[in-house]
């Protein structure tokens, strides 16, 4: 008896390679979606390095305050090591420019950074630590406003 009309039809083997290939472009869509692909990922990464390296920068101007009680009046690479005995990476890690300094005062003072891309949002793990506040950012260039860091110190002086 030949089937009926109404019976179910084996699917072929090209149905299935057609069904299995929109399903992985989805997958990289979505992918790309949700990570915006290599170049965001790139310019992430490079936003994280140059907030790495300004808070290295504000590390070691909390060591030059500690020994002379004042901030230098320019980043002088020589200088700060002269006096700290180590130097932070002063450079931009893309464009190789130094970062900007302003001192403003004997212990406050600003860094600048050109940012590809805002900071990303705070997770609910990061909320707490007010620190990560310090350094967010928009994209463009953006100025910290710092002051050393004096609790650091406290006790150390009374000898």
């Amino acid at each position: 008896m030949p089937p009926s009309p109404d019976a179910a039809r084996p699917v072929g083997p090209a149905l299935l390679w057609g069904v299995a290939a929109l399903a992985v472009a989805v997958a990289v869509a979505g992918a790309l979606a949700v990570t915006g692909g290599p170049r965001k990922q790139r310019a992430y990464r490079l936003d994280e390095q140059r907030v790495d390296r300004l808070r290295s920068v504000q590390s070691v101007l909390n060591d030059y305050y500690e020994e002379r009680e004042d901030l230098p009046t320019r980043l002088d690479a020589e200088a700060i090591r002269h006096v700290v005995g180590r130097l932070p990476d002063l450079l931009d890690p893309e464009t190789g420019t130094p970062f900007a300094y302003e001192r403003i005062d004997a212990g406050r003072y600003r860094l600048c950074a050109r940012f590809a891309l805002p900071s990303p949002a705070l997770g609910r793990l990061n909320e707490y630590f007010s620190s990560e506040d310090r350094w967010r950012h928009p994209a463009g260039k953006h100025c910290f406003p710092l002051k050393v860091d004096n609790e650091r110190w406290e006790g150390h002086g009374d000898k």
